[in-house]
């Protein structure tokens, strides 16, 4: 295995009816790291996958063509396509927990009730990856969620989540450079 590779994998729905749900926040942050570097399209199968050089480290971006409930299919292949190790993994997800403009970085840890961590851990049968949580706030009703996370965000609400995609993009950054500790004292 490569030590200088990294996958960032950004959790959505592909459908075009889902693009701007605040469940697809893993997936506009890709899209965001896109449109605002010179990133090479790379051929998959599995997902959108896009690479760019930094600092001699190869750093592979993509957006799985599975919906969210099976990202693992995905995961697994793609880390072994492009032949990266799990340490090497950072999945950037939607979490209700944290209010929007909020961002989470976590080493490793649990699904919190996320089904596409859920399937992640299950096809890796390992919680030992990086997590990066773009906050969406939680609706008023707990009974919502689906509903909740399956709606656009609002106008006034894109403009915090762009904030927070901004902020992660940095703080992928700097979990690549320096590592998650030093990522997670700075930006949690």
């Amino acid at each position: 295995m490569n030590n200088d590779k990294w996958l960032v994998l950004g959790l959505g729905n592909p459908d075009l009816k889902y693009e701007n749900n605040r469940h697809n926040a893993g997936s506009l942050f890709i899209d965001y790291l896109v449109q605002n570097n010179n990133i090479k399209k790379v051929k998959n199968k599995y997902s959108a996958v896009y690479k760019i050089n930094l600092a001699n480290k190869e750093i592979f971006l993509a957006k799985p063509y599975f919906f969210i409930n099976e990202s693992g299919i995905a995961t697994i292949k793609l880390l072994e396509i492009l032949d990266i190790e799990i340490s090497k993994l950072i999945i950037v997800v939607d979490d209700m927990n944290l209010d929007l403009g909020e961002i989470r970085i976590r080493k490793k840890g649990k699904d919190g009730g996320h089904n596409g961590l859920k399937s992640i851990e299950y096809k890796l049968q390992s919680t030992e990856y990086g997590r990066l949580r773009i906050g969406i706030g939680s609706p008023s009703n707990k009974n919502d969620h689906i509903d909740y996370v399956l709606s656009d965000f609002t106008k006034n609400e894109k403009i915090l989540l762009n904030q927070s995609i901004i902020n992660a993009s940095h703080s992928i950054n700097e979990i690549i450079d320096n590592g998650f500790e030093a990522a997670m004292a700075k930006f949690n």
